[in-house]
């Protein structure tokens, strides 16, 4: 009997390491950075992360949602963190000590369209301009976007892939976006050619962020910081952007 009890209870506190050594990231789909949870190419800061924690000896759990209840979850601490954090976004997170990557954040419209964006003065020349729920951008812009009534609001855990059908649907005639992650999905989907860059409105540092209620927030920023350096000096960083098509 005592022997039973020893067993269970190793099996017990075994199993609870495991639980507790897995750590677990969110966000919205932004392919290529983090794409579809388990496919070969998960995204480029999904596999980046993946390497870090695993050299650490962790288990990474990559999952989708929709960035507003991502941030959430883990500001609660009920995730580690998000992935394609830029600091400007939300407060009550610590991220990595170096950027992964800078974002080229443009405005895109459909191909062939005359509007340009050269100040937040400039939205209002459309009839409608979609935004992804739940995301911050420039002071100017995130000004706009509540007080005007040409915002249209964009729900879901993939809220590109809305923004792109609804504009050449000419439901809205403009969206912000990572210039990259357009790029990627216009090519993956045959649609190369479709949209148009509008106009520059901001660079932004990307990071993997942890919410400050989870316990291994420190530890987990300190184990991705020392695993991209070592993953730069090994070569692996860069060849891992390389299969996504990009470059530091």
């Amino acid at each position: 009997m005592k022997k039973t009890l020893l067993i269970l209870w190793l099996a017990f506190f075994f199993s609870s390491i495991t639980v507790a050594d897995t750590v677990i990231l969110v966000a919205d789909k932004w392919c290529p950075y983090n794409c579809t949870p388990g496919a070969e190419q998960p995204g480029f800061l999904v596999e980046i992360a993946r390497k870090a924690f695993e050299r650490a000896g962790h288990k990474l759990e990559y999952r989708l949602m929709p960035w507003k209840r991502a941030v959430a979850e883990a500001k609660k601490g009920n995730v580690n963190g998000i992935i394609g954090f830029t600091k400007k976004n939300v407060k009550g997170f610590i991220t990595t000590q170096k950027e992964l990557i800078i974002a080229r954040e443009v405005f895109f419209a459909k191909a062939g369209s005359p509007w340009k964006y050269s100040s937040v003065r400039s939205l209002e020349e459309i009839e409608r301009v979609g935004f992804p729920n739940g995301y911050h951008f420039t002071s100017d812009i995130d000004a706009y976007i509540k007080k005007s009534k040409n915002v249209y609001l964009i729900p879901g855990a993939e809220p590109l892939k809305s923004m792109v059908k609804m504009l050449l649907h000419n439901r809205i005639q403009a969206f912000p976006e990572n210039a990259i992650v357009v790029e990627y999905y216009l090519k993956q989907n045959g649609l190369t050619g479709k949209l148009t860059v509008a106009g520059e409105y901001s660079r932004s540092p990307i990071f993997i962020g942890f919410g400050l209620q989870s316990a291994t927030h420190k530890q987990d920023a300190a184990i991705i910081s020392e695993g991209m350096q070592a993953l730069q000096d090994s070569g692996e960083y860069d060849r891992i952007m390389k299969r996504y098509g990009l470059q530091r």
